[in-house]
């Protein structure tokens, strides 16, 4: 989603006609509509972040909130197409659902590792603090309810490793 799109989205959500943000800023009528490419000029992407209360990098799709945003809109627009599909259709909506899904609950669990990490490290962040059951939960995703706490143990380290392992053949490559 790219600069443009997203603050249509927002807008939307937050029952803002485009046009009366447009008037506020003293915009041209239309002015978002005609950016072809996406992208706002530096001083028009800052009074618009000013405008709706947010930074320039949620804007920008810099964020991880953005990105999470990003991927829950997605995923509410495949699920109201599969309600309209045919049979056919469903099918492949379905998988896409599926995947947006799984690619939604990476970007959380990335945010929440990511925030915890930065607590760790005593820098300051205004999101709540993140436990490791929050994060084992999210890596779960709701299948391990029917796991003992010792065999989420087991997984959790598995987990671990195999990151390790992937972080490490990674830098290899680039070495």
């Amino acid at each position: 989603m790219n600069s443009v799109e997203r603050v249509k989205r927002v807008c939307k959500e937050r029952g803002i006609p485009i046009y009366r943000m447009e008037s506020d800023l003293k915009f041209a009528n239309g002015y978002i509509g005609q950016l072809r490419k996406g992208v706002f000029p530096a001083n028009r992407l800052a009074q618009i972040a000013q405008y709706l209360s947010l930074s320039t990098d949620y804007l920008m799709g810099a964020t991880a909130d953005a990105q999470i945003d990003d991927a829950e809109y997605e995923l509410k627009q495949l699920e109201k197409q599969w309600e309209k599909a045919s049979d056919a259709e469903r099918e492949k909506l379905g998988v896409l659902i599926d995947l947006k899904r799984e690619s939604l609950e990476d970007l959380r669990l990335g945010q929440m590792m990511m925030q915890r990490e930065n607590a760790q490290k005593g820098i300051e962040s205004d999101a709540p603090a993140i436990t490791d059951r929050e994060i084992r939960a999210a890596f779960f995703n709701g299948h391990g309810e029917d796991l003992s706490e010792d065999e989420q143990d087991a997984l959790w380290a598995d987990a671990q490793a195999y990151m390790e392992f992937k972080l490490s053949q990674r830098k290899k490559k680039g070495e």
